[in-house]
């Protein structure tokens, strides 16, 4: 009697076994869309009186890349890497042209869940 128990149970456990495993493979499977280009746009200025932004650098702080975009009637559009961060660079005109420079705007710290983003510039 004994010998059939243990028999007894060992089918059961290999019957739930397999149920398990039936189950698993048939569960559903989360899908998980990976962004790996973020469109970032938004308005770019600078503060300084007669001073307009004309372009501005992205530079990725791990790798070192350099993405220039140019900024048109004071906006700007650019698809760049997600899960990285950027040095910000605005290069301006003065006046008719005539000077230059660059300021420094911060970092943006690209994290995204989405595909695009808003942010403006501003130095």
């Amino acid at each position: 009697m004994k010998t059939s128990k243990g028999i007894g149970i060992g089918i059961g456990v290999i019957i739930a076994i397999i149920v398990v495993f039936m189950l698993i493979q048939n569960a559903p499977k989360i899908q998980q869309n990976v962004i790996t280009q973020v469109d970032v746009s938004g308005n770019a200025h600078t503060t300084g009186i007669g001073t307009k932004a004309v372009f501005i650098d992205f530079t990725d702080t791990n790798s070192g890349q350099t993405i220039s975009t140019n900024v048109n009637g004071g906006s700007y559009d650019q698809s760049l890497a997600n899960n990285h961060s950027y040095n910000i660079v605005v290069h301006y005109s003065e006046g008719f042209g005539a000077a230059s420079g660059t300021c420094q705007a911060g970092v943006l710290s690209l994290y995204s869940t989405t595909s695009s983003m808003q942010r403006d510039i501003s130095c």
